[in-house]
């Protein structure tokens, strides 16, 4: 495990975890990204931290969330079989 680290969003190439996580949180409003193993650092404007922590705190957690509990329910209707009549 290094030390991953993001100046500016052109700096996160390629599609590994730590890459996307970095993508996500410029896209969001960070300045500089660190990312090393299940710490993450992030740079940003003070006075729009905020605005923008609620976000960043989610695009932090739910990197590997593939479904929330909702898509998964839904996904669960969608595969019972149907009902003979």
């Amino acid at each position: 495990m290094e030390i991953e680290r993001y100046a500016q969003v052109t700096d996160a190439t390629g599609d590994r975890p730590p890459d996307v996580l970095a993508r996500r949180l410029f896209d969001i409003g960070a300045t500089a990204v660190t990312v090393y193993s299940s710490a993450v650092t992030v740079e940003g404007d003070p006075l729009r931290l905020d605005q923008i922590e609620g976000d960043m705190a989610e695009a932090i957690s739910h990197l590997f969330v593939y479904y929330d509990d909702e898509r998964s329910a839904l996904d669960a209707v969608a595969l019972e079989p149907e009902a003979s009549n």
